[in-house]
């Protein structure tokens, strides 16, 4: 039986669906199958990201709505990690059934990544619920921050259930008082920090996922953690 990870986040443009495709890249890497599943609707951030064709007839509504079995709306990516689209048609796909659909595929799969649409407290506890861990995603920001304290608060206040990750984190901008420094972020969430994803060039520039870039190798070391490995956070070589 495969792990499951929910990725969440307050709002958009946080960078959750670029942290979701390199903690599969990362997984892959490490010698684990891994199934990353778009949760949200219509064409989906992941497609884009990734600059993938629709490679299945078949999305998250169709297996949700029993159109078509699990397996049939699931394709392979040229990363090696397989995928299953967002729904075209979200009539009927809710929380509960997509959080069916991964716990089904825990059976076939090491790892089964998330990446949740920005929802309401209910649907946030649902899909926490299906996962065996859920990841804060937000920016230093303090208007992101303060929403994700939001979201915090409807999810497992156990810390093995519930981490935190900085993304687009930048030393400059925090010298410059445009965002909070990472203890300030930490106590703010109330969760304790898995890892820190630094503002990446490579990737803001629209050129998809290096995997030579800061945020492939922090998105490694994120997998190392979620796999059990001592892995230490070096906050100084970030600020």
């Amino acid at each position: 039986m495969g792990r499951a990870i929910a990725l969440m986040s307050a709002s958009g443009g946080q960078g959750k669906s670029t942290l979701a495709c390199c903690l599969a890249a990362a997984a892959i890497a490490a010698g684990c199958s891994v199934l990353l599943l778009d949760c949200g609707a219509g064409h989906g951030a992941l497609r884009w990201l990734l600059g993938e064709d629709l490679g299945s007839a078949y999305d998250l509504g169709d297996a949700s709505r029993g159109a078509c079995l699990m397996g049939d709306a699931v394709f392979r990516c040229d990363e090696g990690f397989y995928m299953m689209p967002s729904a075209a048609n979200d009539a009927g796909v809710t929380a509960a059934k997509t959080c069916r659909i991964i716990d089904a595929a825990k059976k076939s799969f090491d790892l089964v990544i998330a990446d949740c649409p920005s929802a309401g407290w209910t649907d946030a506890q649902t899909y926490s619920q299906g996962c065996d861990l859920s990841i804060i995603c937000s920016t230093a920001r303090r208007m992101d921050l303060s929403s994700a304290s939001w979201l915090r608060r409807a999810l497992p206040p156990e810390d093995e259930k519930c981490r935190l990750v900085l993304m687009k984190f930048s030393a400059a901008a925090m010298r410059r008082g445009e965002c909070a420094n990472i203890d300030a972020s930490i106590d703010l969430i109330c969760a304790r920090l898995l890892g820190v994803i630094p503002y990446d060039i490579s990737v803001a520039a629209g050129n998809g996922l290096p995997p030579d870039s800061p945020t492939a190798a922090a998105a490694g070391n994120i997998i190392g953690r979620i796999f059990g490995q001592e892995i230490p956070l070096d906050i100084k070589s970030i600020i």
